[in-house]
């Protein structure tokens, strides 16, 4: 069975026993595509610590590609699903975001096992090598596209046309999906953080946050423009442009994450300033995953992590600026995949 490096840790005997744990389940999309690389709308995984592969339940609109697509996985169909599971007795991991309802159907269907929680979180941080593939290829397209957005805006343009222009790139690149909604805001508007593109013209800055997937793989991405070289913002971004530029110089395997974040507080502090987000977030098969970099995260960096790193100025009456980039942990530091 070919199985990548970061998801192998499930078919070992140490893993089970750690997570003390007979089997697991799994219910949510990304996890069904994370271990088969095969995207589906629902289904489940089942896996054991006595079965050579995990068994995938998966209804009629699946099942025939995935019998060509999927190799690393026993295909069942989805209505012989209560089947096996009234067969298990032992303890069953049961992902996170189950809903109280479904958890009750499972403990009707079978009183003799023992649901827990438990969570992919931990192995999905670290990326295989295919995983890191579609990462880097979607950052790189993402990158280019904010390229064609810096020569678009030379001519008067509105927000809405902006966010028209990044979406239709995409779609000329083949990528159907968006890794969410673009943020495109400029002037004053772009003081606020997370907010919706309007019909009004740019005219003094400009501040787009963006990304797409590849075979569902995300990107995050944002730049500031300020079109205006007499504008007050631009003490302000060279201040987000220093922290960005000296939180990434210090990723490297072996550093804690509340160290970066320790960085990058010192500079804002040093200015009477503050981050009124966290400095970044984990990325892969969605867009906002563990990893959260903040003063109060202790975890230690190791190579295969992605996750973005994105500090930010927002001032109400001038506007507000952010940059963000994508990083891969690597063996002996950092590779930024959106440069």
């Amino acid at each position: 069975m070919n199985i990548p490096e970061n998801k192998s840790k499930l078919f070992t005997s140490n893993f089970w026993k750690n997570n003390n744990l007979d089997y697991i389940l799994l219910t949510e999309n990304v996890s069904r595509q994370w271990l088969t690389n095969f995207q589906t709308s629902s289904g489940f995984i089942l896996l054991s610590k006595h079965w050579m592969k995990p068994k995938l339940f998966l209804d009629a609109r699946y099942f025939t590609e995935a019998q060509v697509k999927v190799k690393n996985c026993d295909l069942e169909k989805l209505e012989n699903f209560t089947v096996f599971l009234r067969k298990l007795n032992g303890k069953v991991g049961f992902e996170d975001a189950v809903t109280h309802l479904f958890f009750q159907k499972l403990a009707k269907i079978n009183k003799n096992i023992d649901l827990t929680p438990f969570s992919l979180a931990n192995l999905r941080m670290i990326k295989s090598a295919s995983e890191i593939s579609h990462l880097r290829k979607i950052c790189h397209l993402t990158k280019q596209i904010w390229q064609k957005v810096v020569l678009f805006v030379q001519e008067p343009k509105t927000e809405k046309e902006v966010e028209r222009f990044i979406i239709n790139q995409f779609l000329q690149n083949e990528v159907n999906e968006l890794s969410f909604l673009p943020i495109v805001s400029s002037d004053k508007r772009s003081a606020f953080i997370h907010t919706s593109a309007t019909k009004e013209l740019i005219k003094e800055n400009l501040l787009c946050d963006f990304g797409g997937k590849w075979n569902g793989y995300c990107s995050d991405f944002t730049r500031t423009l300020i079109l205006n070289p007499q504008s007050k913002l631009n003490s302000y971004f060279q201040i987000v442009e220093k922290v960005h530029k000296k939180v990434i110089s210090h990723i490297k395997p072996g550093v804690k994450v509340s160290e970066l974040a320790l960085i990058a507080d010192e500079i804002y502090l040093e200015n009477n300033l503050e981050l009124k987000h966290a400095l970044g977030h984990g990325i892969g098969l969605e867009v906002h995953e563990k990893l959260i970099i903040s003063q109060q995260n202790d975890l230690v960096l190791q190579p295969g992590m992605v996750f973005t790193i994105e500090p930010g100025i927002y001032l109400s009456n001038l506007g507000g600026i952010r940059i963000e980039d994508v990083i891969l942990v690597t063996k002996t530091g950092y590779e930024i995949l959106t440069n």
